[in-house]
C-alpha cells in the first residue's frame, strides 16, 4: 500500500479507535451479542481445555452453541488472556426480567446479566480478560477497514477518493463500531472475507500467477477457520476462475494449477478442522449444534418468525442494532440507510445500462463488480437457508459480505453522483456518535440520586416500608388513563434503608374486580441496573416503571396500582406504613384502562341530562325473593366532576311509594362517573335483589343518578318500564 494511502487511512484508523474505545466504555461486560458465549470459547482454550465440545454435550458447558464456531478468533484472542489469567473467572448472573420485546428505544432492562461494580472495580481476572480480548475485535475492525480501502482501490482504481469514501463508511457503519467493541468473532471473518475478495480482485487485475492464487486460498482458509459462513466466498472465486477460463484459454493449464494451488493452500491450512469436526461429530461445518438451543426450530419450520419480519430486523441489525438486538434507533432513522441502497442501485443500473450499449467485450472492472455482487446475493441465499433452522435475525450474518457490500454501495453512488459517494458516509457516521449517549450508555447506567429539591418536590413520601429495607417515596401514573394494547408509565420513587443480601424484585400490579390482575410488571430497581445488593442507603432515585396493557382487555374501569416487593423465593414482603402498622392493601393509587375497541355512540338517548339512558336490558316478570339482573346502557352527553351514586327503585305506580331498591356506585365502583369521558358509552350490569315479601303486582322501575354526599339529584329520573312481581 502506498504512502499516501497510508495518509488517507492514518485519520481513519485514529476515529475508528476513539469509537471503539467510547463504545468499549459504554458496553458492560456480556452485553454484546452472545458475549458471555464468545468469552467462554476464549477462556476454554486459554486454560488448556483443548476444543470444547460440540453437539448436545456443548449445552452442558458455558460456551454453549458457540462451541461449533472454528477456532482462529477465539485462539488469537486467548493469547492476551493467557497473559491476564482467568482467576477469578467471570460471573454471569442472568438478569431475570430481561425483556426482549420492550421498546428498544427506552432503556429498560436492556440488560440480559445483572452488573455489580465490584465486578470490574478494579479490573483483575477473567473481568480484565475479557477487555483484552475485546481489544483482539478491534484490531480486527482496522484491518477490515484497511481492506475495504485496498478492495476499493482494485476496484474502483480511475476515481482517487472512492477507496478513502468506502473506508469511511464501513469505519463509521455503528453495527461495525459495535462489534468492534466486543468479544465475537465477526468482525475478524468481515475483515479476512475483505481480504480474500481484495486479493482475488488483485489476481483479475494483474493476472493470473500461483503465488498470488496460494495467497488467495491462504486468505480463504483463515475466513473460514474463523466462521463457517465464510464459505459464501465460492461464489466470487468461481466468477473469478470461470473469467480466467475465458480468457486464457491459450493457458488453460496455467488456471488448472493455480486453481490447485490455491485449493491446495486452503486445505493444508484449514482442511484438519473441518476432517477433525467429520470424524469426530459426523458434521465438517458443526451447524447441528445450534439445533439445540432454545430459538432453532431445526425441522419444524412452521415455527419461524414471518419472513418479512425477519429481513426486516436483519436490515436494522446489519445497521445499527445493540446489546442483545434489542437496542436500537427509532425505525424511521433506517430509512437513510435504505435510501443510500436505493440510489447506489439507481447508480450500479445507470452503469450498466452504458455497458451494454457499448457492447463490450468482459473487462476487469465488469468481472470485480459481478464477483462482488456474488458474493453479497449467495450470503442472503444462506442466510435464507439459515433462518429456515432457527432464529437468527442478524445483520451480522452477512458481514463476510460486508467489504463486497461497502464498495458496490459507493461505486453506485458514485455512478450516480460523486459527491454522493464521497459523502455517504456521513450518513451512519451521525448515528455511531451519538448512539453511545443516547442508547447504550442509558440503557446499562444506574438511575441518578435525586436532589434534596428534587426530593421535596415530590410531595410528602408515602412512608411506606416493605421489609424494612426500602421505603416508598411517590408513586404517580404518567396519565390517568391508557389503552389496552399501550404502556402505562409509572413514577416510582424509593429510599433505599439498607442493603440486602439478595436481589429483589419490584412489582406493579393493576388490579380490577375480584382482586384479578389484569396487568403486572416485575423489575429489578433501576429498571435492572441497580440491584438490591449493590445500592446506597438513603439516596433517593426514581424508576419509570412501564406496564404493558393487554390487548384483550374485558371492561373500560378504573383500576388500583398495587406495589410490593418479592424476595429471592418470590413471597412478598410485608408493607407498614411510617408508624409502624401493617399496610393489609398497598394501595398506591388508580388509573383508568380502555378497551381497545370502544362502543360506537348511540343513535338515540332518553333526557337532556349531562348521563343519559341509551337502553336497559331486564326480565320483566320478578319472583319475589330472586335477585334480577339489570344491563344499563349510559352515554355521557357532558362530563361531571363528581362522582355519583345510581338510584334503582322499584314503585307501587298508583301511589309512587318506594317498594324496594338497589343503590349503588356504577360498576360496583370500579368505575366512578367522574372518570367517564365525553362521547363514552357505559355499560353497567347491575343485580336487583326483591324482597321475599313484596306482593304479587304491577310496579314501575326507575333508575336516575344523585350525589352521596349532599342528596342533589344529577339531572331526571328515567322510568325503565313495567315489573310484574309473582309470588313464584
Amino acid at each position: 500500500m502506498s504512502r499516501s494511502a497510508c495518509k488517507q487511512l492514518l485519520p481513519v484508523l485514529g476515529a475508528f479507535t476513539l469509537l471503539v474505545a467510547i463504545y468499549i466504555w459504554s458496553i458492560p461486560p456480556m452485553e454484546g451479542s452472545d458475549e458471555f458465549e464468545h468469552f467462554a470459547h476464549v477462556a476454554w482454550l486459554a486454560e488448556g481445555k483443548g476444543f470444547p465440545p460440540q453437539g448436545k454435550a456443548a449445552y452442558q458447558t458455558p460456551v454453549r452453541q458457540e462451541a461449533s464456531q472454528p477456532p482462529l478468533y477465539y485462539w488469537l484472542a486467548s493469547l492476551p488472556v493467557r497473559l491476564a489469567g482467568t482467576d477469578p473467572p467471570l460471573v454471569f448472573r442472568p438478569n431475570p426480567h430481561f425483556r426482549y420485546e420492550l421498546d428498544p428505544v427506552i432503556p429498560d432492562n436492556k440488560n440480559t446479566a445483572v452488573h455489580y461494580p465490584a465486578d470490574t472495580n478494579p479490573l483483575r481476572g477473567s473481568w480484565r480478560a475479557l477487555y483484552l480480548a475485546r481489544g483482539v475485535s478491534w484490531l480486527s475492525g482496522l484491518v477490515l477497514i484497511v481492506c475495504v480501502y485496498g478492495l476499493a482501490q482494485t476496484v474502483m482504481p480511475q476515481w482517487r477518493y472512492a477507496p478513502l469514501a468506502s473506508a469511511l463508511f464501513v469505519a463509521m457503519i455503528p453495527q461495525v463500531v459495535f462489534h468492534s467493541s466486543q468479544v465475537s468473532n465477526d468482525m475478524l471473518a468481515a475483515a479476512l472475507c475483505t481480504l480474500t475478495l481484495w486479493l482475488a480482485g488483485r489476481l483479475v487485475r494483474q493476472g493470473l500467477s500461483l503465488p498470488r492464487a496460494a495467497g488467495v486460498g491462504l486468505a480463504l482458509a483463515l475466513a473460514t477457520l474463523t466462521k463457517v459462513n465464510a464459505f459464501i466466498l465460492g461464489g466470487p472465486l468461481l466468477v473469478a476462475w470461470l473469467y480466467f477460463w475465458y480468457t486464457y484459454r491459450r493457458q488453460r493449464s496455467l488456471v488448472f494449477v493455480a486453481g490447485l494451488a490455491m485449493s491446495g493452500a486452503f486445505l493444508l491450512v484449514s482442511g484438519w478442522w473441518f476432517a477433525r469436526n467429520w470424524g469426530v461429530y459426523g458434521s465438517p461445518f458443526g451447524l447441528d449444534t445450534h439445533c439445540y438451543q432454545a430459538a432453532a426450530f431445526c425441522g419444524s419450520p412452521f415455527l419461524r418468525w414471518p419472513v418479512w419480519v425477519q429481513w426486516r430486523d436483519i436490515f436494522y441489525s446489519f445497521w445499527a442494532n445493540f446489546g442483545l438486538s434489542n437496542l436500537r434507533p427509532y425505525p424511521w432513522v433506517f430509512l437513510f440507510f435504505a435510501g443510500l441502497i436505493v440510489l447506489a442501485l439507481v447508480g450500479l443500473g445507470r452503469g450498466l445500462v452504458r455497458w451494454q450499449q457499448q457492447k463490450p467485450r468482459p473487462t476487469d472492472t465488469a468481472v470485480l463488480l459481478l464477483m462482488l455482487g456474488s458474493a453479497f446475493v449467495t450470503s442472503l441465499v444462506l442466510l435464507e437457508f439459515w433462518l429456515q433452522q432457527l432464529l437468527a435475525t442478524y445483520g451480522r450474518l452477512l458481514y463476510p459480505a460486508l467489504g463486497a457490500f461497502v464498495v458496490l454501495l459507493v461505486y453506485g453512488l458514485w455512478r450516480l453522483h460523486p459527491r454522493l459517494g464521497q459523502g455517504a458516509w456521513l450518513v451512519p457516521a451521525l448515528l455511531t456518535c451519538i448512539a453511545p449517549f443516547w442508547l447504550i450508555r442509558p440503557a446499562f447506567a444506574p438511575p441518578a440520586w435525586l436532589t434534596p429539591a428534587q426530593v421535596a418536590a415530590l410531595g410528602p413520601p408515602v412512608g411506606w416500608r416493605f421489609g424494612g429495607f426500602v421505603e416508598l417515596v411517590s408513586l404517580r401514573p404518567q396519565t390517568s388513563a391508557v389503552t389496552a394494547g399501550d404502556l402505562l408509565p409509572i413514577d416510582v420513587c424509593w429510599r433505599p434503608l439498607a442493603q440486602t443480601d439478595e436481589d429483589k424484585t419490584m412489582l406493579i400490579h393493576l388490579i380490577g374486580p375480584g382482586n384479578a390482575v389484569v396487568a403486572d410488571r416485575y423489575t429489578y430497581p433501576g429498571l435492572g441496573s441497580y440491584p438490591t445488593s449493590i445500592w446506597t442507603p438513603g439516596e433517593v432515585f426514581c424508576d419509570v416503571v412501564r406496564v404493558p396493557i393487554p390487548e384483550d382487555l374485558a371492561q373500560t374501569l378504573v383500576y388500583h396500582i398495587v406495589v410490593g416487593w418479592l424476595d429471592g423465593t418470590g413471597e412478598r414482603l410485608p408493607v407498614t406504613d411510617g408508624a409502624g402498622q401493617p399496610v393489609a392493601y398497598a394501595l398506591a393509587g388508580v388509573v383508568k384502562l380502555v378497551t381497545a375497541v370502544p362502543r360506537p355512540p348511540p343513535t338515540t338517548t332518553v333526557g337532556d341530562a349531562p348521563i343519559r339512558l341509551v337502553s336497559a336490558d331486564f326480565s320483566p316478570q320478578w319472583p319475589a325473593g330472586e335477585t334480577q339482573n339489570v344491563t344499563l346502557h349510559w352515554w355521557t352527553a357532558v362530563p361531571v366532576d363528581g362522582d355519583y351514586t345510581l338510584f334503582m327503585h322499584l314503585r307501587d305506580p298508583l301511589s309512587g311509594a318506594l317498594v324496594a331498591q338497589a343503590d349503588g356506585p356504577p360498576l360496583t365502583g370500579w368505575y366512578p362517573t367522574s372518570w367517564w369521558a365525553l362521547g363514552e358509552q357505559v355499560v353497567d350490569a347491575r343485580t336487583f335483589t326483591l324482597p321475599a315479601n313484596t306482593l304479587p303486582g304491577m310496579y314501575a322501575l326507575v333508575v336516575g343518578w344523585y350525589n352521596p354526599a349532599s342528596g342533589d339529584r344529577l339531572g331526571e329520573e328515567f322510568p325503565l318500564g313495567t315489573i310484574t312481581v309473582t309470588d313464584e
